[in-house]
Parts: structure tokens; sequence; C-alpha cells
């Protein structure tokens, strides 16, 4: 029996019978482990009030790594029976049912296992499954271990979220991508793409085999103009730059910076080349791209740069 004293203070009395026939009342202060268990409680509904703002599910498993716990929109979006799920293990439940998966993501899932045994946390574990109506679901999910006061461990919490829109906008943009660079590389020029910082996004293969001639890997998204410049120049593209190196840097990077490159108003008001390879639909590609990306990557120009 556990009550709360005129005190405030928890206790817990256990009644225990004696040999002689008599009854001993044990009296015991709990007001710490009680405490600490409204904590916990207090922490698990905070948990999942924040998990399911910020998430389209949230879920719990036990020290045996099986789902104890579901809320949120699992079954809608997923198209599984939350009831059938509770005691599986993951593997279990998503192994058999799992689609789209290539090395990388076989080996972050494997990662993910073996975070998990060693009882560490993990984040943006992706993967995609078929949904009953035959359309596919792409969703990321994170969790983190719970241990008890003393230590011990008691299973995991985490989130998931669907973000099959995101992933498909993400194919459709490397899509673009990939037809953008197949028509530069028909140009017999290293031709490049930067933003409107003056970094790195895209070159065709006659740009990307000369920078990464220069230094392995030069020729990397969002690295800076000016350090492939200075690469190029110090390996000697770029002859004795008159006996002024940083001199030539600044001009070279302003002139880049500043230069009309013949911008193509799209719908976003972003800048783009346009260059055609035999007709309109190659400059077509440039602008699709552009235009694709122009809620991260503004102003985008192409140059020649390096292409001596």
């Amino acid at each position: 029996m556990e009550f709360r004293a005129d005190t405030g203070r928890w206790v817990r009395v256990v009644e225990r019978a004696t040999a002689a026939g008599g009854v001993v009342l044990s009296v015991v202060d709990i007001s710490d482990l009680k405490e600490r268990g409204e904590q916990l409680e207090l922490s698990q509904r905070r948990f999942r009030a924040f998990a399911q703002s910020t998430s389209d599910w949230v879920w719990e498993m036990d020290a045996d790594l099986r789902f104890s716990f579901f809320r949120g929109s699992i079954e809608s979006i997923m198209g599984a029976d939350v009831e059938s799920l509770i005691g599986k293990t993951r593997d279990e439940f998503l192994l058999p049912r799992l689609v789209e998966m290539d090395e990388h993501k076989w080996a972050v899932w494997q990662d993910v296992k073996e975070k998990m045994n060693r009882r560490e946390s993990y984040r943006d574990l992706v993967y995609s499954v078929p949904h009953p109506d035959g359309s596919i679901v792409h969703v990321r999910n994170s969790g983190m271990p719970v241990f008890d006061d003393n230590g011990t461990f008691q299973g995991y919490r985490g989130t998931a979220a669907e973000i099959t829109r995101e992933v498909m906008a993400e194919q459709q943009n490397q899509s673009v991508r990939q037809r953008f660079t197949d028509a530069l590389d028909g140009v017999d020029a290293a031709i490049a793409v930067f933003d409107d910082q003056n970094k790195f996004v895209v070159g065709n293969k006659r740009f990307v085999d000369r920078v990464n001639s220069i230094v392995a890997g030069l020729a990397s998204p969002g690295r800076p103009l000016e350090e492939i410049l200075r690469a190029a120049m110090n390996a000697g593209y770029y002859g004795d730059v008159d006996g002024d190196p940083e001199g030539f840097i600044r001009r070279h990077v302003a002139g880049h910076r500043d230069a009309d490159y013949g911008p193509v108003s799209g719908e976003s008001g972003s800048k783009a080349y346009n260059y055609s390879r035999g007709g309109e639909g190659e400059g077509q590609v440039a602008r699709e791209f552009l235009t694709a990306n122009s809620s991260n990557v503004l102003n985008m120009k192409l140059s020649s740069t390096c292409s001596q």
C-alpha cells in the first residue's frame, strides 16, 4: 500500500506475517522513487508530444529491440497494422518489404543496427517500402537509447517522417542535372557552373578531369572558385601571372562575379546562360536545371574558368 503522508512524503507500507501469528508493518519512504518515476513519465509525455509535432509518427522499443509503442499516422502512410507490429523487431517488420536498396543504403542500414547493438543514437536512416496502393513510400527514421537511473538499458525511442516528396524531387533534380551535364559534355571546352557565391556546382567532363588532374577531388560541389583558380595558378596553368598572383586571383574572381553572362529570365528570376549545342533543346536543359534549383542556387553562371 502506498500513500502520501501529511508531510507530503510518499510512503509504502508493507505487511508481513510473523511465525507467531502476529503482523509486522514496515514503512518505507519512497518519495525519491516516486519523484523519479514521475519525472520519467513526464519526460516520456514531453518526448511524445514534441516528437508528434515534428514527425509523422513516434515509436518505442523494449530492451529486446522489439516495438512496444506507436503513435501517429504510420497506418495511413505505410499501410501497416500497428497491432501486428507490436513485439516485432525492425528486421522482422521491414526487411521483407524494403525496396530500392543500393549498396550505400545497405551499408547505412547495417551501421544503424550496429549502433543499436552498442546502445547508441542514430539519425536519418532512410528506407523505402511499397504501400498497399502500389506507390513507394520513403521514410526517414531516427532513434535514441533509453536508460533508467541505474544505467540499465530500457530500449529505444524514435521518430519517423515520410519524405516521399523530398526524395522524388531530388531524383528529378538528379535527372535534370545529368541531362544538363550530358549537354555540356558535347562542348569542346572546359565549362562549369558556379552559384551566386562563386562556388562550384557542376561541370562537364573536360572541366572536371582537368581540375581534378591538378588536385584530386578539387572539382567538388561547393568548392570556391578562388580555391580552384589558386590551385590552377600554382600548377602553372596561367604562366607567371605578371608577377602578381594575388592581383590575378582578385581580378579573375571579380571579373567572374560581375560579368554579364547573358541572363535568361525564368519563373524565379534566376539567371542562366543560354547555351545551345545544335538547337534550342540543349539550352532548355540548362534553363530547366537552373529553375529547378533556384530555391537554393541562385544566379548561376556558366564559366570557362581554367579552360586553357
